[in-house]
């Protein structure tokens, strides 16, 4: 490129390799965000961009699902409490207002700790998070 044009990027190259070798027997997508700044570094599409070029990355319309729990449940309570990550959150049922969710199960859980999220995951305990 010889146009004097210069292309200031985030993009973090051993960060973007590591992330393709992570999603190299998926087809899926990865997207990593630096929290400290907000820049976009690493961005990956789907395992094949020759054999597909559709980019799961960006062009895909799917929930996020249950992977989006840790930014808007986990994330902002730890944040705004100060909370330590080896706290125990009750994740037994919970109403605010007239609001009761049910887990898809129907199940409810006992005490979880705060640092392993995923082990026992439910909606009531992001909302009990959120309601404190």
């Amino acid at each position: 490129m010889n146009s004097g044009v210069t292309i200031h990027t985030a993009l973090d190259t051993k960060l973007q390799t590591q992330s393709k070798i992570g999603v190299n027997d998926i087809e899926g997508a990865l997207v990593v965000i630096q929290h400290h700044t907000h820049e976009l570094v690493s961005l990956i599409g789907g395992k094949d961009y020759k054999k597909n070029s559709f980019n799961r990355a960006y062009q895909s319309y799917r929930q996020p699902g249950s992977a989006i729990k840790p930014l808007l449940d986990y994330a902002p309570y730890l944040e705004e409490t100060d909370a330590g990550i080896n706290q125990l959150v009750s994740g037994a049922s919970y109403c605010r207002n007239s609001y009761c969710p049910k887990n898809y199960s129907g199940d409810s859980y006992g005490s979880v700790c705060s640092k392993s999220p995923w082990s026992g995951l439910s909606i009531y305990k992001g909302l009990y998070l959120l309601g404190r």
